[in-house]
């Protein structure tokens, strides 16, 4: 799947106005423009390289299974898609979607008291939404050293909110 091609997780938390990274017109510009760019940064490419750092210290904690993540495409609406990060399994066979994230210490705040920031909890909720999964976690690793997780129940109703916030974005 072409990212470009549909409404991904990182995308719904711009088009719901609570992402720090992007806006609308970023997600549209990034949709239809061949000459678009994505940003990059040295926060974003050590992001990258500690990914699997932090998802093996996720694994480690839990005992799970751990599935690097493929694209989903919405079983009805070809615009609505996404890679999760991976997906998990526990003891008893269930199944969840992880998330990895890094942040300077400076966030430190944005995860206290099992807090997460919201435009993670949409792209969370977003890919349980594809997954049809029911719970999932962010396991963020903060300033290379704080280690914590977040447990995220699939909240139905606000799935349907983002898929109609997502589907205002069709001509």
């Amino acid at each position: 799947m072409e990212r470009s091609k549909y409404i991904g997780g990182s995308d719904i938390a711009a088009l719901c106005g609570v992402s720090r990274f992007k806006g609308e017109y970023e997600v549209w510009l990034s949709k239809t423009s061949e000459a678009y760019v994505k940003p990059s940064s040295l926060a974003m490419e050590w992001g990258n390289r500690l990914e699997r750092v932090v998802a093996d210290k996720f694994a480690e904690s839990h005992a799970f299974g751990l599935l690097p993540g493929r694209p989903i495409q919405h079983p009805d609406f070809a615009f609505i898609g996404g890679t999760p990060d991976f997906i998990y399994s526990e003891a008893d066979g269930s199944q969840g979607v992880l998330e990895v994230k890094t942040t300077s210490a400076y966030n430190v705040k944005d995860w206290d008291e099992g807090n997460a920031p919201d435009e993670y909890i949409l792209q969370l909720q977003w890919y349980l939404m594809l997954t049809g999964l029911t719970f999932g976690y962010l396991a963020v690793l903060i300033g290379g050293q704080d280690y914590r997780e977040v447990k995220v129940i699939a909240d139905l109703r606000l799935q349907k909110n983002l898929l109609t916030i997502a589907g205002r974005l069709l001509p």
